[in-house]
């Protein structure tokens, strides 16, 4: 697992209506995040099969053209590594019905359009925490797996 700071990593948003991407894109603008969007489920997928290293929180849209949010979710939580990221599925869908599928599925967390800045940010910061937290522990065993080879 790549060790390097949120600073130097990608919060990826997979959103194709326009006004939505925007909020998303302002809400995180002045937090000092790096930003990569997309506006199509594939396109998506092929950047994070390629540029996992460099991701540490997925915001998804549900409904998306070409690979839909919650099966482009699905390959995410297929992937060796990229199962580790949080993801933030954002939807217009409501009800425990469709949160409860999602987190399910693996989300760590579902907003509601219309996106709530403030509600995001705190989605974003709480993911941001949770990937830091793998990094570290990812490190810590590392770190002694290495000690214990030296023994």
């Amino acid at each position: 697992m790549n060790s390097g700071t949120v600073k130097d990593k990608y919060i990826v948003i997979v959103e194709d209506a326009i006004d939505d991407l925007k909020v998303v894109r302002d809400a995180l603008a002045n937090k000092q995040y790096n930003i990569k969007s997309f506006d199509d489920g594939a396109e998506a997928w092929s950047f994070l099969q390629d540029g996992y290293k460099e991701v540490c929180v997925i915001i998804l849209a549900k409904t998306l053209p070409n690979i839909a949010g919650m099966e482009l979710l699905h390959k995410i939580r297929g992937h060796a590594y990229l199962n580790k990221i949080p993801v933030i599925i954002q939807t217009v869908d409501s009800g425990e019905g469709k949160y409860k599928n999602a987190i399910e599925l693996g989300a760590q967390f579902y907003i509601e359009k219309p996106i709530n800045e403030r509600h995001l940010l705190t989605l974003v910061k709480a993911s941001v925490r949770s990937f830091n937290n793998i990094v570290d522990d990812f490190n810590s065993k590392a770190a002694s797996a290495k000690d214990t080879d030296n023994s």
